[in-house]
């Protein structure tokens, strides 16, 4: 299975750098995480919260994600794939490939790329490197945020799509 796993993202990613869309919803991989509050352990556990995975550099100690308040009942969370940070840390550089993958940008220069997941758990936004004011800027990722709430994603008979577990 994972074979196919890698070949449904690597398609993904592929129609998004050509495209600059996911060809269909696309759920965020699967990741252990270490986070602020102990109790969360992998990416499911921020289902509700809208998640924004930065890919920063490892060595760097900036530090800087913008605070957001909720939007529709929604919290903001930082996953930081990179390095350490406020919020949550990738457990594995795992993630930091899948994350790639699913983006068509190469591991090695997917530094400064941002990601935005709905509170379901789907891939919404995307900011690849060379973009960074638009997720750090407060005003922009709030906005990318409501964004995602007035815009919920539907599966093929109207029915809001719900995650499974």
């Amino acid at each position: 299975w994972a074979l196919i796993d890698f070949m449904h993202a690597n398609n993904a990613g592929t129609a998004l750098h050509r495209t600059g869309q996911w060809p269909v919803p696309i759920r965020a991989p699967g990741v252990p995480l270490v986070c602020d509050n102990a109790s969360i352990q992998e990416l499911a556990d921020l289902r509700g919260s809208v998640v924004l995975v930065i890919a920063d550099e490892p060595e760097s100690n900036d530090a800087q994600v913008p605070d957001v308040q909720p939007q529709d009942g929604a919290r903001v969370v930082s996953l930081h794939l990179g390095r350490g940070g406020p919020g949550c840390t990738a457990a594995t550089h795992a993630a930091w490939e899948a994350f790639a993958i699913l983006t068509g940008i190469a591991p090695e220069h997917f530094v400064g790329t941002a990601l935005l997941t709905d509170p379901g758990g789907w891939l919404r936004t995307v900011w690849p490197p060379g973009q960074r004011a638009e997720w750090t800027s407060p005003d922009r990722l709030t906005d990318a945020v409501r964004q995602i709430g007035s815009s919920p994603i539907f599966n093929a008979i109207g029915e809001l799509h719900e995650p499974h577990h």
